[in-house]
C-alpha cells in the first residue's frame, strides 16, 4: 500500500504519515501482531512454522478490518463542512467556510431569509487577497499558571509577525475587567511592548463580558465587509458575577457571524486537568469556530496551526438584489453540490449607498399591450396612475390595467383596445428603486408602433374631446348672445327693476305679478372614499332631485382620478327612493362587485367602483 498521507484542513496540523513498522529483532515479525489474541504471536515466536500461514492469514484479516474502519472514520471528517461566519456591507455579502471537499462548492446557492442570493464561485480565501479583522482575547487571571501566561505571550507575537499586508490585529485583555490594549494594528506597528509589559494578576475572570464586547467592537459599518476572526486564550474558567451570560455572549457571536477560536490551556494553575476544556470546546463550536488545547510548550506550535488554519477557509461570494437591510434577524442557508445545507440566523446591518436611480425601457408585448423592463426591482410600479400615457402627443386617461412582475422587474400595460400605430410615450410618477435611497425612476421612455391598428373616429373624439368641448361652448355662447341681441331690439330695449335686466316690452305685463318659486324638497347623501386619490374623505352632498359624479369640474361632485370618465355617473332621488345610473363610461360602474347598466336602486351601504376609487353611500 505504500504511504498514505492524511491531512485534517480544519485544524492546519502536520500531515501524519503511516510507514510501514520495523519487524521485531527476536521474532522477524512485525510487532504489530504481539497484540493479537490468543497468543499467536508465541506461536510466531517459538519457530512454529506449520501455524506461521494461518496467523499471517488471520493476522492480514484483522489489519485489513482495521484499515477500513479507519478509512472509513477519514472520508466522514473530510465530508463535514464548517460554516465559519459571513460579513455583509448590502447588496454584498461573503461567507467563509471549510468545506473539507472542495467539489461540494461546485454549483453552491445562497438564501438569505425568503430571497435567494445570486452567489458566485467559492475561492479559497488566500487567493482573495483579502485582510482579515482578528480579535485577540488574552486571559489575565491569576488563575493561568506564570509559565503558561508567558507562552501565551510569545504566541501572540509569532501570530503578529506572520501576519498578511492587510490583516489588523486587536488585543483585548479579561480579567477583574475588559480592557482594549491596542486596535487595527498592522504587521507594520510595534505590538512587542505592549503584550510584553501584560501580568496576570487579576482574581476574577470575566470571560463571557470580553466575548460579547468583542463582538460588538468587531462589528462597525467601515469594516462590514471585512472577515473577522475572534480568538480567546484562555484556561476557560469564569468566576465573575453580574456580567454577560454565556448565552448571551453566543447569541451575540452568531447573530453577526463573528466565529470564536479558541487556545485553551491543557492544565490549571496546581497542574491538574483543566475541567472546563469541553464545556469551551462547545461553546466555540457552536460559533462556528475550533478549539486547540496547548501545554506550556506547544503554545507557538498550536497558534501556528490555527494561523495556517484560517487560510485555508473558503469564500463564497454572495449578492442580493437589493441594499435593503431591517436590522432583524434572517436565516442564511447554504446549500451545498451534495444537497446538505447549513444555516445560520444572521442580522445584516450595514449597506452601500445607492444613488442610482432605476431605468427602464419598453417594448410591445402584444397587439394589446406594452412590457416595461426596469434596470432594477421597484415599488409603486403596480399603481394605474404611476404612468402617464401619450399618443402622439394626446393623453391617454383610461382603458387600460397594469401588471408588475416584481421578480422580473416588469410592468405590463394591458389595453382594452388594439394599440394604435405611432409613437407611445410614458412618464413614471412616483416609481423608486427598492433601496435604502428610494431613487426615483425620472427618465421617460418611448416606443413607435408600427404593427398597430388606425384612428378611428371615436379615437379622434376621444383625443380631442376637450378641443370639441370647448368649440362646441363657443358656438353655443356665440348663438345665445346672438339671439339675445336680436330679442332685445326687436323688445325695445332693457330695463332695471328692482335690480335686475328685464325687456321693456314685458314691464307692464309682468311687473305686477308675484311669481313663486317652485320648491323643489332637499336631500343629504354622504360618499365615504376609498382608494389612492381619496382614502377617508368624507363628502355630504344635497341633492336637488339629481347630481353627476365625475372627473370633471363641472360635475356636482368632482373627484381627480384618471380611470374616472369626465362625467361616471348619475343618482337621483325620486319619492324617497334613489337610483344610480352609468353615464356610457368605458370603464363602467361598480355597485357591490356588480356592473350596473340603465338604471339601478341603491341602498344605504352600498359600496359605489368607479376607476380607481371606491365609495360607500349613506343616508
Amino acid at each position: 500500500m505504500g504511504k498514505k498521507e492524511i491531512k485534517n484542513s480544519y485544524l492546519g496540523q502536520p500531515p501524519t504519515i503511516l510507514h510501514r513498522a520495523p519487524l521485531c529483532r527476536k521474532t522477524g515479525t512485525n510487532p504489530l501482531f504481539h497484540h493479537l489474541p490468543f497468543g499467536l504471536c508465541q506461536i510466531v515466536c517459538e519457530g512454529k512454522v506449520l501455524y506461521r500461514q494461518l496467523f499471517l492469514l488471520m493476522a492480514c484479516l484483522w489489519l485489513g478490518s482495521g484499515l477500513q474502519a479507519a478509512a472509513a472514520g477519514i472520508d466522514t471528517q473530510i465530508g463535514d463542512v464548517r460554516i465559519e461566519g459571513a460579513a455583509a456591507n448590502m447588496p454584498e455579502m461573503n461567507i467563509y467556510c471549510y468545506p473539507g471537499q472542495p467539489e461540494l462548492l461546485e454549483g453552491v446557492s445562497v438564501t438569505y431569509g425568503k430571497e435567494e442570493l445570486m452567489a458566485g464561485q467559492a475561492i479559497p480565501f488566500a487567493q482573495t487577497e483579502a485582510g482579515t479583522d482578528y480579535f485577540i482575547l488574552l486571559d489575565v487571571s491569576a488563575s493561568v499558571s506564570p509559565d503558561y501566561f508567558a507562552q501565551m505571550k510569545e504566541s501572540i507575537l509569532d501570530f503578529w509577525r506572520n501576519m498578511g499586508a492587510k490583516d489588523k490585529l486587536s488585543l483585548i485583555t479579561f480579567g477583574d475587567a475588559v480592557t482594549v490594549v491596542f486596535q487595527g494594528q498592522t504587521a507594520a506597528d510595534d505590538i512587542s511592548g505592549a503584550v510584553n509589559g501584560l501580568q496576570n494578576t487579576d482574581q476574577t475572570t470575566c470571560l463571557f463580558e470580553a466575548i460579547e464586547k468583542t463582538a460588538k467592537l468587531a462589528d462597525t459599518k467601515e469594516e462590514a465587509g471585512v472577515r473577522k476572526v475572534a480568538l480567546a486564550m484562555t484556561d476557560g474558567e469564569d468566576f465573575s458575577e453580574n456580567t454577560s451570560t454565556k448565552e448571551e455572549a453566543l447569541a451575540t457571536l452568531k447573530e453577526k457571524m463573528i466565529p470564536l477560536y479558541a487556545m485553551a490551556a491543557k492544565e490549571d494553575k496546581q497542574g491538574g486537568e483543566n475541567p472546563y476544556l469541553d464545556s469551551m470546546g462547545a461553546f466555540v463550536r457552536e460559533s462556528g469556530g475550533i478549539m486547540e488545547v496547548f501545554d506550556a510548550g506547544s503554545a507557538v506550535l498550536k497558534m501556528q496551526g490555527l494561523h495556517q488554519t484560517f487560510q485555508e477557509a473558503f469564500m463564497i461570494p454572495a449578492r442580493a438584489r437589493t441594499n435593503v437591510v431591517n436590522h432583524k434577524k434572517k436565516a442564511l442557508t447554504v446549500t451545498f453540490s451534495d444537497g446538505k445545507a447549513k444555516t445560520s440566523d444572521f442580522i445584516a446591518s450595514y449597506y452601500q449607498e445607492d444613488t442610482d436611480p432605476p431605468v427602464a425601457s419598453i417594448k410591445q408585448n402584444s397587439k394589446h399591450s406594452l412590457k416595461i423592463n426596469f434596470s432594477e426591482p421597484v415599488k409603486g410600479a403596480n399603481k394605474v396612475d404611476a404612468y402617464e400615457i401619450k399618443h402622439e402627443d394626446a393623453r391617454i386617461t383610461d382603458g387600460y390595467m397594469v401588471r408588475y412582475d416584481k421578480e422580473k422587474a416588469t410592468a405590463v400595460l394591458t389595453f382594452e383596445e388594439d394599440l394604435l400605430k405611432g409613437k407611445y410615450e410614458i412618464k413614471f410618477r412616483g416609481i423608486t428603486d427598492d433601496s435604502m435611497e428610494k431613487n426615483e425612476l425620472e427618465k421617460r421612455c418611448s416606443i413607435k408602433v408600427k404593427k398597430g391598428r388606425k384612428l378611428g373616429v371615436s379615437d379622434y373624439l376621444e383625443q380631442y374631446q376637450v378641443f370639441l368641448a370647448g368649440a362646441v361652448i363657443l358656438i353655443v355662447l356665440l348663438s345665445a348672445g346672438a339671439i339675445l341681441w336680436h330679442r332685445v331690439k326687436k323688445q325695445k330695449g332693457i330695463v332695471t327693476i328692482e335690480g335686475r335686466a328685464v325687456l321693456q316690452s314685458n314691464v307692464e305685463r309682468k311687473h305686477h305679478v308675484q311669481v313663486q318659486k317652485k320648491q323643489i324638497p332637499r336631500r343629504q347623501i354622504q360618499f365615504c372614499l376609498e382608494g389612492v386619490q381619496g382614502t377617508g374623505r368624507q363628502l355630504t352632498v344635497d341633492i336637488a332631485g339629481s347630481i353627476i359624479v365625475g372627473r370633471s369640474g363641472n360635475c356636482d361632485v368632482s373627484i381627480e382620478d384618471d380611470r374616472m370618465s369626465r362625467q361616471h355617473f348619475a343618482i337621483a332621488e325620486s319619492n324617497g327612493m334613489f337610483t344610480i345610473e352609468d353615464l356610457h363610461t368605458t370603464n363602467g360602474t361598480w355597485v357591490n362587485g356588480r356592473k350596473i347598466s340603465g338604471q339601478s336602486p341603491l341602498a344605504p351601504g352600498d359600496r359605489i367602483q368607479a376607476g380607481d376609487i371606491a365609495m360607500t353611500v349613506r343616508w
